[in-house]
Parts: C-alpha cells; structure tokens; sequence
C-alpha cells in the first residue's frame, strides 16, 4: 500500500494542478503505454526490461514506468500515454485512481507464456478500440485442452491471474 500511497502522493502535487495544460490523444492511436506498479519487490529489473521488449515487439511504446526504473521527467509524462498497464495489485490500485483522476484506462495483468501473451496482447487491443479498463482474467480465454482443468497460484493478484490464464489456456 505504501507504493500507491508514494505514487499517488507525487502525481497529486506535480501533475493534478497542471491537469488542463496535458495533451494525449484521445483516440489511443498512439499505442503508447504505461507500465504501473512495477516494483522491486515482485517484478525484477531484468522481467521488467523484458516486458518493454516484448511491448515493443507488439508495437507499443512505453512512455514511463510508474513505481521503477525511471527518473521524474520520465514519470511526469505518464499523460502521454493512451493505455495504463497494471503489473500487480498496487498497481492496478493506482491504475484505478488514474482513471478516475485522468481517465485513463488500463488492463490489469501480464503477458506470460505463448498463449497468456496471446490473449494479453489480445485483451490489450481491446482496451485501445474501446477505451474500457479491464482485466487479463475478464477475458474468455482460448483454451488448447479438454478445458477441465484447475488452477490456485498463490502471488500478487495480478501476478497470480495472468499465471493462472497461462496454465488454463
């Protein structure tokens, strides 16, 4: 809770006042991103590098990171991007705050595995066409097998339900 509270805290004093004079382009054709909730404590410097690589790949820019890895004028100009993308719980808690204060929306989850990133990349596309927030697991998935399995993964929440599409998928 302490990294929403921080994040929250920072935009509050050096973006809300300035809120009339931040350009973004409303439609989202821009396929620019944010990555939110990204922290030492559950994803590593090399999982998020790798996570801007494979955005990349797909397309999409990363504008900033809110939470890691960046510097202030990095993390000021998260209002340039179209989409908000929650990593983990904190960060879909700041995701959540940032719609409603910016409306901005967001996709909660992560891209994991051949078909969890099938579907991620899928559910992203989504929320671009119709400017909705979502999460990974709102999403039917396309399953491969007899569709009869279970899976608890027990991690972040975020975390832990772009795992378990991976494992149902």
């Amino acid at each position: 809770e302490g990294v929403v509270m921080a994040v929250n805290q920072l935009l509050d004093y050096y973006v809300l006042p300035k809120r009339s004079e931040l350009k973004r382009n409303p439609d989202r054709s821009g396929r620019i991103v944010n990555i939110v909730g990204a922290t030492p404590l559950d994803i590593s410097e090399e999982n998020l590098q790798m996570l801007k690589v494979t955005l990349a790949e797909q397309g999409y820019q990363v504008q900033s990171v809110l939470s890691m890895s960046n510097n202030m004028e990095e993390f000021l100009s998260f209002y340039q991007a179209d989409v908000n993308l929650a990593v983990t719980q904190s960060g879909l808690l700041i995701a959540k705050e940032l719609e409603k204060k910016y409306e901005m929306p967001y996709l909660a989850g992560l891209p994991i595995g051949e078909l969890g990133s099938k579907h991620y990349f899928q559910c992203l596309e989504q929320v671009f066409a119709s400017g909705e927030s979502r999460e990974v697991s709102q999403f039917s998935i396309e399953k491969k097998g007899s569709g009869k399995g279970t899976a608890v993964v027990i991690e972040d929440g975020v975390i832990a339900s772009s795992i378990r599409v991976e494992l149902l998928a």
